[in-house]
């Protein structure tokens, strides 16, 4: 066989196609569109069939289920992008004509159309391992490593369930177009000034990139490194530069000119000012969290993160550090969103553009001969585990906003050994984060799961999904609770154990005040701080309030200090109807 590689790959596309098409589960066939998928969808019928952005009567077959509402131009809103859509309308063409051809619904949501666009998914999904591949070949040389990590990453993370498991979603195009964006700027590497040619691909698929998903638009920094490799090599083409700058924007065009007929302007943020908490990024829980942390719910890609940190002295290491301040940025972005969780997801979906980072680095390690055999058996475990994880759960299983630990949900989701191998290693890779977690707030090592991500008050961007706004949340202490340090059980509520104690309370950004109460079972003499810093404490009777203002997103301490024994009864945190958020 002369093309082994090529074999695998093909085989790898007609596995993820035939899977899709061929697969049930408990909602109905695989090839299917759900939830952001339909409001995708929803652009492309608009577009082609209507020739417009006016989704009032696509919502009216698809139910505008997240309830978005009219938008500043009186346009039913969608905050979703239109890259992938767009990028979808030759499949939805051809769906049209074996709709016409057979006599079925050309409508724009007939079967044909859909399971056509459908394949969107695991066509761009594998076209990005392609990409992987050729790259980790190129500069790694072990054929065997440049195939199988990019495989393996594929395999063993997101890439996979929205590939085949969830179609429709834009996750596939912007994983595609990041590793060929990666891998043409590593190959424009000659020791020669950039011809016009290369520049306008690079800038093209920039903009590509982030017409599939706008926060892919940071790894254009890439274009920056390749300017400052062509003043090394002798040469300062502004003109080449400029013209790929707008190369890139003619192609994000589409994306600005739907902005301005949907929300009124060129660079609105569709969900809303301040959606993008940039000053306050969740970095460690992107990354960690049972609630959809890229590495708790994927122990692969940390593994292949140490390895593209070693290969920084490796063999390439410009492609290194490139591919690791990539990854960095798409932490810092991921982390900056207000639902930095990703709503109801398979684990860290938003890190779809690191797929090309996490497959080199990964390859790098099944390179060394002395990492070789431990990488191997990770990888083989990770892709076993993740593979039966996507087989058997419904997507909303892995949000983990009750707390429930990821290595936990694996021991029970998946089959005996396999689960607590995986979970094994899910436990090993976010032990960093938990013992921090700990350490910071005093708490037990548990605490760190149960707490980050299980927010109180209203949690989701206000006012962007069409639900009111939770003004208060109840918390009942009672029993053991990681919430509670310095505390023992009391029955009702928790006894003060000495003379202060620590409530972590979790909150995502709500501006003030909040007021925070506590009812105690007995008047006592009792002063709060809040993150360590004395805050005003009102005292009536069996209660104490303290008022919060401002509240950044994140867990904080509500200390209190009291006689010892003191028992407290339960804790309220609220906000007054109309307060902005």
């Amino acid at each position: 066989m002369k093309n082994p590689e090529r074999v695998t790959l093909l085989l790898a596309f007609v596995a993820a196609i035939a899977c899709m098409y061929a697969t049930h589960d408990a909602r109905g066939p695989t090839a299917r569109l759900t939830a952001d998928g339909w409001y995708y969808h929803a652009y492309t019928v608009s577009l082609v069939n209507d020739r417009d952005l006016d989704f009032a009567n696509q919502y009216r077959v698809t139910g505008n289920w997240y309830h978005f509402g009219a938008t500043p131009t009186g346009e039913p809103g969608n905050p979703f992008g239109i890259g992938a859509p767009l990028m979808t309308v030759p499949l939805y063409l051809v769906g049209t004509l074996v709709a016409w051809l057979t006599g079925g619904d050309t409508g724009g949501f007939g079967t044909a159309q859909v399971r056509l666009v459908a394949l969107a998914s695991p066509l761009f999904s594998v076209g990005a391992v392609v990409f992987a591949w050729r790259l980790c070949r190129r500069r790694l040389g072990s054929r065997f490593a440049a195939l199988a990590a990019p495989m393996a990453i594929f395999l063993a993370g997101p890439v996979l369930y929205y590939a085949v498991r969830q179609p429709g979603y834009a996750h596939p195009q912007a994983t595609f177009f990041a590793a060929w964006l990666v891998d043409a700027w590593d190959a424009s590497f000659s020791g020669a000034p950039r011809r016009l040619s290369t520049w306008l691909g690079l800038g093209a698929l920039w903009g590509a990139a982030a017409l599939a998903r706008p926060q892919l638009a940071p790894w254009g920094f890439l274009l920056a490194v390749a300017a400052v490799d062509d003043v090394r090599n002798g040469a300062a083409p502004f003109v080449r530069w400029l013209l790929a700058g707008l190369a890139a924007a003619l192609v994000f065009a589409p994306q600005l000119i739907a902005w301005k007929v949907l929300y009124g302007s060129f660079t609105a943020v569709p969900q809303g000012p301040g959606f993008m908490v940039w000053d306050a990024p969740a970095w460690s829980e992107v990354l960690f969290s049972a609630r959809n942390g890229l590495f708790a719910w994927a122990p692969l890609a940390a593994l292949a993160t140490i390895g593209l940190a070693l290969a920084v002295r490796g063999p390439s290491p410009r492609l290194a550090a490139g591919l690791l301040a990539g990854f960095a940025l798409q932490v810092w972005t991921n982390g900056a969103v207000w639902d930095w969780w990703g709503g109801g997801a398979f684990g860290g979906r938003r890190f779809d553009s690191c797929f090309v980072a996490f497959a080199y680095g990964l390859a790098f390690l099944l390179s060394l001969a002395r990492w070789r055999w431990v990488a191997g058996v990770v990888t083989a475990v990770c892709v076993a585990g993740n593979v039966a994880l996507a087989a058997a759960s419904n997507v909303f299983n892995l949000e983990g906003h009750d707390g429930v630990p990821p290595s936990t949900f694996l021991i029970r989701t998946l089959p005996p050994g396999l689960g607590h191998a995986v979970g094994g290693l899910s436990w090993l890779v976010t032990l960093p984060a938990r013992a921090a977690f700990a350490w910071q707030h005093g708490a037990p090592l548990d605490a760190y799961d149960r707490v980050a991500g299980v927010h109180l008050l209203t949690e989701f961007y206000p006012g962007l999904l069409g639900r009111p706004l939770k003004n208060r949340d109840d918390v009942a202490l009672t029993g053991a609770q990681p919430t509670l340090v310095g505390f023992e059980p009391a029955r009702p509520g928790a006894r003060l154990v000495g003379g202060r104690g620590t409530i972590l309370v979790s909150l995502n950004r709500r501006h003030g005040p909040v007021i925070a109460t506590l009812a105690l079972a007995a008047p006592a003499p009792i002063e709060l701080t809040w993150d360590g810093h004395p805050v005003p404490t009102t005292l009536a009777g069996t209660t104490a309030t303290v008022a919060l203002d401002p509240v950044e997103r994140g867990v904080h301490d509500l200390g209190v200090s009291a006689p010892a024994g003191t028992v407290i009864l339960s804790l309220w945190v609220e906000v007054q109807p109309g307060t902005p958020p």
